[in-house]
């Protein structure tokens, strides 16, 4: 049988160690819109807030189709 203890905490701010997981300045990257999954489109401003009536997906950047081709020497 497991039993839980509760502890109040004197001070919510956590210990100051030096390390940083996120950098200072963080890359924006597209994050796909889980409202319209069946899409490609995606959030430029952070994770989908569709649910909640959040700002609209935009589709992501055009890149250049290539094909794969064999070249005969």
């Amino acid at each position: 049988m497991s039993t839980m203890t509760v502890v109040e905490l004197t001070d919510p701010t956590p210990p100051v160690t030096g390390l940083s997981l996120v950098r200072d300045e963080a890359v924006a990257m597209p994050v796909p819109c889980a409202a319209r999954p069946s899409t490609k489109f995606v959030h430029l401003d952070g994770p989908c807030a569709c649910f909640f009536g959040g700002p609209a997906p935009e589709f992501p950047e055009v890149t250049p189709l290539t094909r794969p081709h064999l070249t005969l020497t």
